[in-house]
């Protein structure tokens, strides 16, 4: 790592800025393979009960328009405030990091919308993200009682192997903004993030990318994007890109579009647009749920997918078209307390 004052930096971390869920490692100079995350990530509200190693990429701003919470927190509150009908003024965001994908026009007056529809500028939520990541991490070593000061910290930023020069230039502009010192700030590629980590496990793996001469392609298959790479191991132990990243827009948002296109065809459009707006905690409980799915599908011992589907979708579905139900596949099972 080409930097100034490089010597003096005892821990490197990584923030990982994603499309659905976004978080944080670190490990020390000495003992770079001792990767340490965040293992507290939490979505209380509703019947989620959702843990996760990261947390969405959802912004909440007060009606003053300053930053109030981020992650499941902010999802949790907003649907909380939703729920009492005080939530007029407060206002979400979500998934908006795809607004950087292939965005030749890009600067910093690009917008984006929040959970209603309206319009913002993006660029100070993603300030407001990474500072958020940067400062939680260094209240995690606080808590831990890591006796480090800041200044001996290299930060890492993950971004899209795919995304230009634009794209990447506006998240290293965000970091900065976000308080991160430019002399100690380094932007990495996912995929080749995922070659070194390739490095690190089983003796099968690691034996076929550490040969010299082995060439390989890594798939890196994100919430937006997807990232593909082929690389080759040099003599020296360094990587050569032996053909140039590709990829797209194909991540796991996709997945969940689809889905939600099911859910919609199922119960009807109005009916999926007032669980939104009336229900937000069974909104999220829904789509959370299907998250836990994604995650837990083996495709070799997977034989039935059972979601859970909020009871009061049902009956916002018969409110509008009692018939809607009838003549479908869907079986609903039961799945706890205001949900089938």
């Amino acid at each position: 790592m080409a930097i100034n004052g490089q010597s003096k930096i005892l821990l490197v971390a990584a923030i990982d800025f994603g499309t659905t869920y976004s978080g944080y490692a670190f490990s020390f100079r000495d003992d770079p393979n001792n990767i340490q995350t965040n293992q507290n990530w939490y979505a209380r509200a509703g019947a989620s009960n959702f843990v996760s190693l990261k947390t969405p990429t959802s912004v909440l701003l007060n009606p003053e328009g300053g930053f109030d919470k981020f992650g499941f927190e902010a999802e949790d509150k907003y649907a909380a405030l939703a729920e009492d009908d005080v939530h007029q003024g407060w206002r979400l965001f979500r998934r908006f990091k795809m607004v950087l994908h292939s965005n030749k026009y890009l600067t910093r007056d690009i917008t984006v919308e929040d959970f209603c529809g309206k319009q913002m500028t993006a660029f100070p939520l993603f300030v407001m993200s990474i500072k958020y990541l940067r400062e939680h991490l260094l209240e995690a070593f606080t808590r831990k009682n890591i006796n480090i000061v800041e200044t001996d910290i290299l930060y890492v930023l993950t971004v899209p192997a795919i995304w230009d020069d634009n794209a990447k230039g506006f998240m290293r502009d965000a970091a900065v903004t976000a308080g991160v010192d430019p002399s100690r700030l380094q932007l990495a590629l996912e995929p080749e993030c995922a070659s070194v980590w390739c490095e690190t496990l089983g003796m099968d793996v690691k034996g076929a990318v550490a040969i010299q001469g082995s060439q390989y392609m890594v798939v890196d298959l994100g919430g937006g994007t997807a990232d593909i790479s082929v690389h080759e191991r040099k003599p020296d132990g360094t990587l050569k890109e032996i053909h140039k990243a590709s990829g797209g827009p194909w991540g796991g948002i996709c997945v969940d579009e689809n889905y939600m296109n099911t859910i919609n065809a199922l119960f009807g459009d109005k009916a999926l647009t007032d669980l939104r707006k009336t229900e937000m905690n069974d909104y999220f409980d829904v789509t959370r749920d299907f998250e836990r799915k994604k995650r837990s599908f083996d495709i070799e011992k997977t034989t039935h997918i059972i979601v859970r589907i909020s009871a009061s979708l049902k009956d916002l579905a018969e409110k509008y078209s009692p018939k809607s139900l009838q003549g479908t596949n869907c079986v609903l099972k039961s799945a706890g307390k205001g949900h089938h």
